[in-house]
């Protein structure tokens, strides 16, 4: 995630489950190196995928 979508570790930090929209392959990020507001990153199939069995193998959250 760090690397496809030019993220800063503290994006990804405040990132939260539901800031990830997993139809839309869309990631809302607070900041983006302007402070408070928030922006819409396009995910690449393999950055989608790769959060979607994140979330099932270590929160236990289903992805459907």
């Amino acid at each position: 995630m760090l690397w496809d979508n030019a993220l800063r570790r503290g994006e990804i930090a405040k990132l939260k489950i539901g800031d990830f929209d997993r139809q839309n392959s869309k990631l809302m990020v607070l900041g983006k190196g302007r402070g408070s507001q928030r922006e819409a990153i396009d995910l690449t199939p393999k950055t989608r995928d790769a959060i979607c069995y994140w979330l099932v193998g270590v929160s236990g959250v289903g992805i459907h």
